[in-house]
């Protein structure tokens, strides 16, 4: 497991300005530091983001960040977008092994149709 930020007031980062912005990816990476160490990841709130906040999220000091909407499907294509898939409570094995399967990110595209 890992101890990643997920903002300080869960606000919409695409929703702030620069500076809200910068403060959000800040405060929330040194008031985890300050209990758990060195904060590597930022989840985007809501799943939600853009190019601008990405850059930010380097700014700040985060090694890469993920968020539930775009993004690549290796690490390596952009580290600060990198696309992740919501698993729920309620989600049982046949919803998990969908999830992790190798073409639900297509399958996650087409559906919202992209």
């Amino acid at each position: 497991y890992e101890i990643g930020s997920h903002g300080f007031r869960h606000r919409k980062i695409t929703e702030m300005n620069e500076a809200e912005a910068c403060e959000e990816l800040q405060a929330s990476k040194s008031v985890l530091e300050k209990d758990f160490g060195g904060i590597s990841t930022y989840a985007f709130t809501y799943g939600i983001t853009n190019p601008r906040a990405a850059e930010l999220a380097e700014e700040a000091g985060y090694e890469f960040a993920v968020n539930t909407d775009t993004g690549g499907l290796h690490h390596e294509e952009n580290p600060y977008a990198i696309f992740r898939i919501n698993v729920f409570p309620e989600d049982g094995p046949a919803q998990l092994r969908k999830k992790t399967s190798t073409w639900y990110r297509k399958y996650f595209y087409l559906k919202r149709g992209r």
